[in-house]
C-alpha cells in the first residue's frame, strides 16, 4: 500500500557509515506481478535498495537508532492510481490511492484537525462512486497561509460544529474561528494584514453537493472523469477581506 519515510541522521555517525560501506547498500530484486498467478509482470523488474536497510549499516557502537510511526491519515495519502487499479486495491482491503479517494482523505485529515480543536464535526455517510467507497464530507480545505500543522489549527480554531454536508475553505494568516456553526458552504479569505475573528458565527445555506457523472462521464473533462463526480455549487457565503485591518464577524 506504499509508505513514505524521513530520515534524521547525525552527521558524524553518517560519515563513519559512508566510510565503512563506501555508500553501498545491499540490493535485491523486487518483481511487480500483474496478478496472483505470478506469470507476468505489471512493470519491468529491477534491482532496488531499501532505504530502511540504512540503520543496519551503522556499526558505530555510539549510534542509536529509533523510529516514530504516524497514522496514515496525517502522514501519507498519495494520488497515483487510475480508477481500475484503485478498485482492485479496494477489493483487497487496501487504500485505492486514486484522485477521488486522495481528495477525500485530505478533507478527512482536516476534519480530524478541527476535532482536535474542539469542533464537533459530523461525517457524511459513505458513498460508492466508480466502485470506490468514499466519505464525501464535510469538505475542509485549510490553506497553508492559514495553518501549516496541528499547532496552528489548535491556536486559531476553538469549538463550534459542522454538519455532514458542509464545505469550509479558509485562507489567510490572521484568522481566528471561534464557535462556528456551519451547515452549508463558507469561504473565508484574508489578505496579509487583515486580522479576522469569526465569533459564534452561524452559516446555513444550500451549499455544495457531490453528484456522480451522468452517462459514466464520457463527455466530462478528464479532471472530472478520474474522480467520477462533479461538485455542484448551489450556494455559499463568501467572507473576503481584501484590505488590511481588524474585523469581527458575528452574524
Amino acid at each position: 500500500a506504499g509508505n513514505t519515510n524521513q530520515f534524521i541522521v547525525k552527521i558524524d555517525s553518517y560519515v563513519k557509515c559512508l566510510e565503512a560501506t563506501q555508500g553501498q547498500v545491499p540490493e535485491f530484486v523486487n518483481p511487480k506481478y500483474a496478478d496472483e498467478t505470478r506469470s507476468s509482470f505489471s512493470t519491468p523488474t529491477r534491482l532496488e535498495c531499501m532505504m530502511q536497510d540504512l540503520p543496519l549499516l551503522f556499526t558505530d557502537d555510539k549510534a542509536k537508532v529509533s523510529f516514530v510511526k504516524l497514522d496514515r491519515w496525517i502522514s501519507y495519502t498519495p494520488v497515483k492510481n487510475g480508477v481500475k487499479q484503485g478498485s482492485a486495491l479496494s477489493e483487497r482491503g487496501l487504500p485505492p490511492m486514486t484522485a477521488s479517494t486522495g481528495e477525500a482523505d485530505l478533507y478527512a485529515a482536516n476534519r480530524e484537525l478541527l476535532r482536535l480543536s474542539g469542533m464537533q464535526v459530523t461525517d457524511a455517510a459513505p458513498i460508492l462512486i466508480l466502485r470506490l467507497s468514499m466519505i464525501p464530507g464535510p469538505r475542509v480545505v485549510l490553506a497553508p497561509s492559514f495553518a501549516l500543522g496541528v499547532g496552528d489549527v489548535l491556536h486559531k480554531v476553538s469549538g463550534g460544529r459542522m454538519s455532514a454536508r458542509s464545505t469550509l475553505m479558509v485562507s489567510g494568516h490572521d484568522i481566528r474561528i471561534e464557535g462556528l456553526d456551519l451547515d452549508g458552504t463558507l469561504i473565508v479569505r484574508a489578505v496579509p494584514g487583515a486580522n479576522v475573528h469569526l465569533k459564534n458565527l452561524t452559516v446555513k445555506n444550500r451549499g455544495w453537493v457531490i453528484e456522480p457523472l451522468k452517462e459514466g462521464g464520457r463527455r466530462a473533462p478528464e479532471e472530472l472523469r478520474v474522480r467520477g463526480y462533479q461538485l455542484v455549487k448551489y450556494e455559499q457565503r463568501l467572507l473576503d477581506f481584501s484590505k488590511p485591518g481588524t474585523y469581527v464577524v458575528e452574524v
